[in-house]
């Protein structure tokens, strides 16, 4: 018998799975809802790696986890403060990032860069 090859395993699933897991777990430890949040969204996004692997993508999804990570340290920061944790939720991770992330989505794509 000739050597059989065997299927290649995706994570896609299983980190699928572990991001729903997270986010259900997380509100019991509040003190991690803003890392599990971040996380979870950047792995998320993350997943556009799967299906197009490109060195631009990659910087925009890291880009993406830095605003994020500041965002939610922002809000986290600021939560005692009930007129700028909300003007800093609604500006830094609602308005923001409306125009932004397609546009850094769009700015990834080689034909747009050629």
């Amino acid at each position: 018998m000739g050597a059989e090859k065997l299927p290649r395993l995706s994570f896609v699933p299983l980190l699928a799975a572990g991001i729903s897991l997270a986010l259900l777990v997380a509100p019991f430890w509040p003190a991690l809802f803003p890392v599990v949040v971040g996380v979870a969204g950047i792995a998320a996004c993350a997943l556009a790696l799967v299906r197009r692997r490109s060195r631009p993508l990659l910087q925009a999804i890291a880009g993406i986890a830095v605003w994020l990570m500041l965002g939610l340290a922002g809000a986290w920061f600021l939560r005692d403060r009930a007129l700028a944790g909300l003007s800093w939720v609604l500006g830094v991770l609602y308005l923001l990032p409306l125009p932004l992330i397609p546009w850094l989505d769009w700015s990834t794509f080689e034909e747009r860069r050629e």
